[in-house]
């Protein structure tokens, strides 16, 4: 029995590179935007979210660097510092983390 075209499987050929370049950089206007996002977005957090953010990407990256007195410190850095010193690689996350903390923030409120 013959296959009708309308049967035949269709099959799709997608070449996916061997290695994907993780370390494409972000150019001086995106980075300049995404840090200028971030720091408006986090002046609408709360002090306990500002602080969680600042744990999460101030330096050292390394928790085993990370003592008491380090952590002290971060707490007490100013968000807007951590945001200018992020690595570039870091912003499109943190950015897509503070527009779910601000939506939350907006239901959250409009509950109240």
């Amino acid at each position: 029995m013959p296959i009708d075209s309308a049967d035949k499987e269709c099959i799709i050929s997608i070449q996916i590179p061997k290695t994907i370049n993780r370390e494409q950089k972000m150019n001086k206007t995106l980075q300049t935007f995404a840090r200028n996002y971030l720091i408006n977005g986090l002046a609408q957090c709360t002090p306990a979210q500002q602080e969680v953010f600042a744990l999460m990407y101030a330096k050292p990256y390394d928790p085993r660097k990370r003592t008491t007195d380090v952590i002290i410190k971060i707490k007490n850095t100013p968000y807007q510092v951590v945001v200018n010193e992020m690595p570039e690689d870091k912003l499109d996350w943190a950015m897509q983390q503070i527009e779910a903390t601000l939506e939350k923030n907006k239901k959250n409120a409009a509950q109240n």
